[in-house]
């Protein structure tokens, strides 16, 4: 299950590195749309998509690195959670249906708002919630339940030094 959950992790990196990119692109074009500012955090959108692109950028890195798979579906729920409360505020502070979460390439891209708005939805919730099913998947099979622990312990799964130590609570 842990290669499965590294493969979905990398999947979410290569997400997360095309994103990135293609807002580091967008940056480079002349655009009015840079100047303006952005309906949920008010500030100029060339500030808040560096700043993302940034950080997109570093957990794309750290997503396609070798790292503790547990550390990279955390990582990977933040960012989608992340993507999807920032859409949820676009679609109700925003006077638009269009979200340049994809950058200015994005919003001069030939997609249909339909078909943009299925695909930010669709990768937002594929991070989040295919991040979230491995973490609970992967925590079922990988680590052992605090009644396993305390079965063993008392089935005498401990070495004869530790019994004699005073018991303590035993509540995981």
């Amino acid at each position: 299950m842990n290669k499965y959950a590294n493969w979905f992790a990398c999947s979410c990196g290569v997400i997360l590195l095309t994103v990135s990119t293609l807002k580091f692109f967008g940056l480079t074009t002349p655009a009015e749309f840079w100047l303006l500012n952005d309906p949920v955090f008010k500030i100029k959108n060339q500030t808040l998509y560096s700043i993302a692109a940034l950080l997109e950028l570093c957990a794309a890195g750290c997503l396609l690195l070798p790292q503790s798979s547990r550390y990279k579906l955390w990582l990977a729920s933040y960012f989608g959670a992340n993507f999807l409360a920032y859409r949820l505020a676009v679609l109700t502070l925003a006077d638009t249906d269009r979200c340049a979460c994809l950058g200015h390439i994005g919003l001069m891209s030939r997609f249909t708002p339909a078909f943009e708005r299925f695909l930010l939805w669709g990768l937002a919730g594929w991070m989040l919630l295919g991040a979230l099913v491995f973490l609970i998947v992967t925590n079922r099979i990988i680590e052992p339940t605090c009644a396993a622990v305390l079965g063993s312990l008392e089935d005498g799964g401990v070495r004869q030094s530790e019994k004699s130590k005073p018991s303590y609570d035993r509540n995981c």
